[in-house]
């Protein structure tokens, strides 16, 4: 048996090992109670689709058409063997790890699907397939708005890489297929563009979600300025802090992710001379967003997560073992405080502002996204050359 066969038997033995634990967490009332929520609404589009025989006539629905496309099939499998075809056999094992220090949280979301296809349009844009990549790019979009952040980048490279601007029309229609494909295929099934705008408004109608960082600050300002916590308010299928502890409207929090990320841009062109694309900008691109983001939602951190084991860490191994430190200890906290402890979360400190200590854990864990973020940010930018 030759070594590449042990490494990919080992890998495939930890995988297993992996969906056992995550599948036995899923089964204890501790972790199941809050986590079956949104696949209960899941399966109600579903059903919708199966008794009606078209999406028509569906009143309320905060999914875009790709997520009720997959509604209708599921990515842990095909996300591992991504990493072991592409990067050393490490990292894949760093991601089934990164996954049990998250618990079974994406048995119940499709973050797995988004980011499949982010990273394999990534990929595809390094093997110069410009045009599938954008699609990819595209299709995920149609899924979850948010890899859209990373439309400024393909444009950057584009032009880094001097290519003749009638390239671009072409550029850009591959976007525009992809994400207009399970559009279309929705509407085919009876969604309307009503629907659709509809579902996109509704995010954001959402209060500033508990878990992120604006609500972690507008928590402890709350404090210093009136003595005491604020207490929450369920809405738009998340908790939030009522709308008297925001300093400004909403839509200045729906809104503030667009400043920090138009700077980093800013940064990056006059920063960034290369002409390749780099898993550690993208990284930085949508954790910066992440960070100014209204709402962190425990499952959020897959968005930048599976990044990670992209970036050539074994480089300098003391930014590996730090980076280790903190995409271990991330999802670890997250866990925690959502599903472990989130009734009390709720209950006791957004309450009667008991159970501090859960809320200074959360805190500690949107400072931890901060400090890898800086760190990424400076071994980016600023390392030294090893080679």
């Amino acid at each position: 048996m030759t070594f590449k066969i042990k490494e990919n038997i080992t890998a495939a033995g930890f995988l297993l090992v992996t969906i056992l634990i995550l599948l036995y967490q899923a089964s204890l009332p501790i972790w199941r109670g809050h986590l079956q929520v949104d696949v209960v609404t899941f399966f109600n589009r579903y059903l919708f689709f199966v008794q009606n025989g078209s999406y028509k006539g569906i009143e309320i629905n905060e999914y875009q058409p790709g997520a009720l496309l997959f509604f209708l099939i599921p990515g842990l499998f095909s996300k591992v063997i991504f990493y072991r075809l592409l990067r050393p056999y490490y990292e894949a094992l760093i991601f089934l790890l990164m996954i049990i220090f998250s618990g079974p949280i994406l048995l119940f979301r499709f973050e797995l699907l988004v980011s499949i296809f982010v990273l394999v349009s990534f990929y595809c844009w390094q093997q110069e397939k410009k045009h599938l990549s954008l699609f990819l790019l595209g299709i995920a979009v149609s899924v979850k708005v948010y890899p859209v952040v990373f439309l400024p980048y393909y444009v950057f490279l584009f032009f880094r890489n001097k290519r003749k601007r009638k390239d671009f029309v072409q550029f850009m229609l591959s976007f525009l297929l992809g994400l207009m494909t399970p559009i279309a295929l929705t509407m085919f099934m009876g969604l309307s563009i009503q629907q659709i705008l509809k579902s996109l408004a509704f995010h954001s109608f959402k209060p500033i979600g508990i878990e992120g960082f604006p609500g972690m600050v507008l928590t402890f300002f709350s404090k210093i300025q009136n003595g005491i916590y604020p207490q929450y308010i369920g809405g738009y299928g998340v908790n939030g802090l009522l709308p008297k502890s925001n300093l400004f409207n909403l839509n200045f929090y729906n809104q503030l992710w667009i400043v920090p990320t138009s700077l980093f841009y800013l940064f990056l062109f006059t920063r960034e001379k290369k002409a390749v694309f780099r898993y550690e900008i993208a990284f930085l691109i949508v954790t910066l967003f992440l960070i100014f983001f209204k709402g962190l939602n425990p499952q959020y951190i897959f968005w930048f997560l599976p990044l990670v084991p992209m970036i050539k860490l074994e480089k300098n191994i003391n930014f590996f073992f730090t980076v280790i430190f903190f995409i271990m200890i991330i999802p670890l906290l997250t866990q925690y405080v959502y599903p472990i402890a989130y009734t009390e979360f709720l209950q006791g400190f957004y309450s009667t502002g008991r159970s501090t200590e859960i809320f200074f854990l959360n805190s500690l864990k949107n400072i931890l996204v901060v400090l890898l973020w800086v760190n990424v940010f400076i071994w980016t930018f600023w390392r030294k050359n090893e080679n």
